[in-house]
C-alpha cells in the first residue's frame, strides 16, 4: 500500500499521504468514507501504471 489516511483533530480533515517513495500530501477530505474511496482510486490507478512499467530486459543479438 503506498497510501496513508490520517485524521487531523484541529481541522477535522481526513488526508490522504503518499508514503511510498516520499511523504507527500495527496488531498484532503471532511469524511473518512470519501478519503477511503479516493485511496482506493488512486490504488487502482497505480495498479494499472504499474503493468505498463517493466525494467528493460538485455537483448541478444
Amino acid at each position: 500500500m503506498n497510501y496513508a489516511i490520517r485524521h487531523d483533530k484541529i481541522s477535522g480533515d481526513w488526508m490522504v499521504f503518499n508514503v511510498g517513495e516520499s511523504f507527500e500530501l495527496e488531498s484532503m477530505h471532511k469524511c473518512k468514507s470519501t478519503a477511503s474511496s479516493h485511496v482506493k482510486y488512486l490504488e487502482e490507478k497505480a495498479k494499472k501504471r504499474a503493468r505498463y512499467i517493466r525494467p528493460q530486459t538485455m537483448v541478444a543479438a
